[in-house]
C-alpha cells in the first residue's frame, strides 16, 4: 500500500518519523523512494481511469488531487524531499488521468484545478516546489509545469 494514495499528511516531528509515515523504507534513498511511489501512483491512477468500477474511479483521482492541493499550505512546512515526493505524485496522477479528468469535469472544474495547481506549485508566489540550488525539486517543478501547460492547452 502506498500512503500517498490516501493522501496522508506526514508526521514531521522527525525526519525518520516523517519518512516512515509516507512509506519510505529506512534503507531506501530518496530517488528510490520517489520512483517506487511513482509506480504505485501510476497503478492507482490507472485503476481510476479503468472501467473496473468501485472503489476507485475518476472521482477518486479528482478528490485525491483536490485534497493534495488543499493541503498545500501544510506541505510548505515539510523538507524539500517531501515536496519532491508530492510533485512526483501529482505529476503522475495528472499524466495518467488528466485527459479523462478534462473530459469529465470540462469547463466547470478543470480550469479551476489547473489554476490552483499553477498558483500553489508553479507561480512565482507558490513556494510548494521551490527551485533548489542543488536542483532537487527544480526538475520535478519543470516536468509539472510542462504537463500543466500541455493539459491547459487541451492536448
Amino acid at each position: 500500500i502506498c500512503p500517498s494514495a490516501g493522501p496522508v499528511l506526514p508526521d514531521s516531528s522527525t525526519l525518520e518519523a516523517m519518512d516512515e509515515s509516507i512509506g519510505r523504507f529506512p534503507d531506501e534513498s530518496v530517488d528510490e523512494f520517489v520512483h517506487r511511489t511513482e509506480r504505485y501512483m501510476a497503478f492507482m491512477a490507472s485503476l481510476c481511469i479503468s472501467d473496473l468500477g468501485p472503489p476507485l474511479g475518476l472521482n477518486h483521482a479528482w478528490a485525491w488531487l483536490a485534497t493534495v492541493l488543499n493541503l498545500a499550505p501544510t506541505w510548505r512546512q515539510l523538507p524539500e524531499r517531501s515536496r519532491l515526493h508530492l510533485a512526483t505524485c501529482v505529476e503522475t496522477v495528472l499524466r495518467i488521468c488528466g485527459p479523462r479528468l478534462r473530459e469529465a469535469y470540462g469547463a466547470r472544474g478543470w480550469p479551476q484545478l489547473l489554476a490552483l495547481l499553477e498558483q500553489e506549485t508553479l507561480a512565482g508566489g507558490g513556494d510548494l516546489l521551490p527551485d533548489s540550488p542543488q536542483g532537487g525539486s527544480a526538475p520535478a517543478k519543470q516536468r509539472l509545469a510542462t504537463l500543466v501547460r500541455k493539459l491547459a492547452g487541451g492536448q
